[in-house]
């Protein structure tokens, strides 16, 4: 059971029934305390002169760029870390409300898609079904119609041709339509206009990777795609 005291984040949450053993969100205070300790190390990135002036024109300043990132890298390292510590309890309570409930929900979700697919195929099949008496009916009314015959009644129990299948269905308790919703499923990936397909970027990025590049010049190439390699600091 979840309990509040004053000057808890999130009113001070505990793990349901351990009420009182362990917090799971830190107070207020530890979170003032640890993140003023990140940004001990962190606001005076902003006032160097490369930050300002928003380019490196020596190679003193790109060691001190390169050194920078090191510092950034290690303080978004701690910051990423101080979010884990906190929301790690929170996240596995979280999970293990979710599997229980889903345990109910999940039969009940595949059920009603079940119910729904059943009643669209019979309502359907009930479409079909005056579709096809209209068609007879008026077959009929012409060849009648040619021989100056009168046409053969509707056989009992066979759906009226004149009827329109309502839309709507009601209950005690619901009231309800039907809609053609439309579905997709891809039957043959070949067979799909080219307009239709997304490039698959990690898939050419495998390949362009396999080009030989002597350092200036990517010997390959892709038919719509640029390729080029850019200096990227990688700092440890």
């Amino acid at each position: 059971m979840a309990t509040k005291a004053d000057g808890d984040l999130f009113g001070g949450m505990t793990s349901p029934g351990e009420e009182g053993s362990h917090r799971l969100f830190p107070t207020d205070l530890t979170i003032a305390v640890e993140v003023q300790d990140l940004r001990a190390d962190s606001d005076t990135l902003f006032d160097h002169p490369i930050v300002k002036a928003k380019k490196i024109s020596t190679d003193d300043e790109l060691k001190v760029a390169l050194e920078t990132i090191s510092i950034i890298k290690k303080v978004l390292n701690k910051a990423d870390g101080l979010v884990k510590k906190w929301l790690a309890p929170a996240r596995e309570e979280a999970e293990k409300i979710k599997k229980r409930v889903a345990e109910m929900t999940d039969p009940l979700d595949d059920l009603k898609k079940d119910l729904a697919k059943w009643a669209g195929e019979y309502q359907s099949a009930k479409e079909k079904a005056v579709a096809e008496a209209r068609r007879l009916q008026q077959e009929q009314e012409a060849k009648a119609k040619e021989t100056g015959r009168r046409a053969k009644p509707a056989l009992y129990g066979a759906p009226s041709p004149t009827a329109p299948v309502s839309n709507v269905v009601k209950t005690d308790t619901t009231t309800s339509h039907f809609r053609n919703v439309l579905r997709v499923r891809i039957i043959d990936p070949n067979a799909v206009p080219r307009e239709y397909c997304i490039p698959d970027e990690s898939f050419i990025r495998e390949k362009a990777e396999s080009f030989p590049y002597d350092g200036t010049t990517i010997h390959g190439s892709i038919p719509g795609v640029e390729l080029r390699y850019e200096k990227v600091p990688i700092v440890k």
